[in-house]
């Protein structure tokens, strides 16, 4: 990636209102681009190496480090880019660390198809990697796999948000939903509770439809006698009756037992059902 052009940015944020960093492509390792809404931090520091570009800011008054990642396939770049985000996580532990990004490794079979001897090995220490690191990665809802090739047939979950604790807690963020895609062969990912404040804001949305409306008071009511009897107890003959008007090859109830038998042994059971009702 050259350097990007200041209304590219603004198209794909959607407004004017927003600032950036980036890095440009080096090698077979393509460029990062970190777009943030104007004034949401206050940056402090930037930084970055080979598959990583990183903002130290605060963000409502937290010390935040913010990384943007996207990971060469080279299981031997892999673990460079590990063992330097370990490094600089481990230097400055006074903050909290938001990762994300395609970080090209998986954390189970679940998470890629056909799973090479040697993409077992990367899985295993890719899994190291996220302990050390003590961040979490939150399932992820809608579309299993975040990549996927041009056919359809290579498919894995190898782009992750990983939290802290901290902001987990602050967010109250339960899990990550997937998009669709759009310009990229990769699935966009965000955190769930946006997605649910907006599913549901949209369900309970008041449209203004016209609504029926009661006029006047004059319903119908029960008199004395009749409230009075909504309290008597059914009679032998009364339930006899809904039971033998009923149809009797209808699915039983709980019991196991439907109308067809109750009719069927109501001269020896009869009494017993009235008990029970």
């Amino acid at each position: 990636m050259e350097k990007v052009e200041e209304c590219v940015v603004r198209n794909l944020w959607g407004s004017s209102d927003c600032n950036w960093s980036e890095l440009k492509a080096g090698g077979l390792l393509g460029g990062l681009l970190t777009v943030r809404r104007s004034g949401a931090i206050v940056p402090i520091a930037s930084f970055n190496a080979r598959g990583l570009l990183g903002i130290n800011a605060l963000w409502k008054g937290t010390n935040c480090y913010f990384i943007n990642v996207y990971s060469h396939c080279l299981i031997r770049d892999k673990r460079i880019l590990w063992l330097k985000l370990l490094d600089w996580k481990f230097r400055f532990p006074a903050g909290e660390w938001i990762m994300g990004g395609d970080f090209n490794a998986v954390k189970s079979v679940e998470e890629r198809r056909s799973l090479s001897q040697g993409s077992r090995i990367e899985m295993e220490e890719h899994l190291n990697f996220l302990s050390l690191l003590d961040l979490t990665d939150l399932p992820l809802v809608g579309n299993k796999y975040t990549w996927i090739n041009s056919n359809g047939k290579a498919r894995s979950r190898i782009d992750q948000i990983l939290l802290p604790e901290g902001i987990i807690n602050f967010w109250k963020a339960v899990a990550q939903v997937s998009g669709n895609r759009d310009i990229s062969d990769h699935i966009p990912v965000t955190d769930i509770k946006q997605f649910v404040h907006t599913f549901f804001k949209l369900k309970f949305k008041d449209g203004h439809q016209p609504r029926p409306r009661f006029v006047g008071d004059e319903f119908n009511r029960l008199n004395q006698v009749e409230r009075d009897g909504l309290g008597v107890e059914f009679t032998r003959d009364e339930i006899k009756e809904v039971i033998f008007s009923g149809d009797g090859d209808r699915s039983p109830g709980p019991d196991g037992f439907n109308l067809a038998f109750l009719k069927h042994c109501w001269e020896f059971f009869g009494d017993e059902i009235v008990l029970v009702v």
